[in-house]
């Protein structure tokens, strides 16, 4: 880790935590990089009716991130119908 929460490239880890109301189903996530590729984010289960999702961007630029339960995006999820956000 550099300066100011920056990696060593100049670009800041992503923490979101989402409230999450379905007990049952697999929760997964996929972020669309500037370039096209896709990466999978870390997605973890609080056990406290939230999960939180971690990305650590590689290249920088506008990211998508959609995150789905048993396939369908979760409404209100950053990407529910494709979220972005930028990565400086």
């Amino acid at each position: 880790m550099g300066v100011n929460g920056l990696d060593v490239a100049g670009l800041r880890p992503f923490d979101l935590v989402i409230p999450f109301t379905i007990k049952k189903g697999e929760i997964t996530g996929e972020v669309r990089m500037p370039s096209g590729k896709v990466a999978k984010p870390d997605i973890t289960d609080n056990k406290d009716g939230t999960v939180t999702v971690r990305y650590a961007p590689t290249e920088a630029g506008l990211h998508e991130m959609d995150i789905r339960c048993d396939s369908l995006h979760i409404p209100g999820a950053m990407g529910g119908g494709g979220g972005g956000w930028g990565m400086a």
